[in-house]
């Protein structure tokens, strides 16, 4: 999706599962992206060397603790939802890759936002919290919480407005319907830069 909504970007992907790896390889193929997108299959617990510094990272790890959940009996689902390194090691490896003012984005659950602001590093400043709303009327909590950091800032943490993410009929807003049907770009508030 970043690929086709930004031309001018390269993409790396990071894969540690073979079968997901080729399925991303296929899909990037499919949507001739090769010279602009590549797949590389690895661990991020010790990346390949190979994939080298970004000026920014995109991730979303795993986000349930395996103490707290059984996970799913199917293997893929599991690895990708229960944590098979703690999220600080996981912040800490993606921080690694980045440039020395590269960005960190992270997706993950509202309710381990304590988990992981305690998880970034003090290289990470001038972090900014996107709350992903589940309606536009604001009866509900957020779920799902997006974190952008720059590696080298020092800018104190804001908490964004947020995006509402469903009208009171179930339908998207039309902030979201830009961006998941449109291929519109997600704004930071404050920043001019999607």
């Amino acid at each position: 999706c970043l690929a086709a909504r930004v031309p001018g970007c390269t993409l790396v992907g990071l894969e540690r599962e073979a079968v997901l790896a080729e399925a991303a390889r296929a899909n990037v193929a499919r949507n001739d992206l090769a010279g602009r997108v590549a797949i590389v299959h690895g661990d991020l617990a010790s990346p390949p060397p190979e994939l080298g510094r970004f000026d920014a990272v995109m991730t979303n790890p795993p986000y349930l603790r395996p103490e707290t959940v059984r996970g799913s009996p199917e293997a893929l689902r599991r690895a990708a939802t229960v944590e098979s390194m703690p999220l600080a090691a996981w912040i800490a490896a993606c921080t690694a890759l980045l440039t020395q003012t590269g960005e960190l984005v992270v997706v993950h659950r509202a309710d381990r936002l304590a988990d992981l602001l305690a998880a970034l590093p003090t290289s990470l400043g001038a972090v900014r919290l996107l709350p992903l709303w589940p309606d536009a009327v604001g009866r509900r909590p957020a779920r799902r919480i997006l974190l952008r950091a720059t590696r080298g800032a020092r800018a104190p943490l804001v908490v964004l407005p947020g995006l509402a993410l469903h009208e009171a009929d179930g339908g998207y807003t039309p902030a979201a319907e830009a961006i998941l049907r449109h291929g519109g770009p997600l704004t930071w508030p404050g920043d001019d830069t999607p």
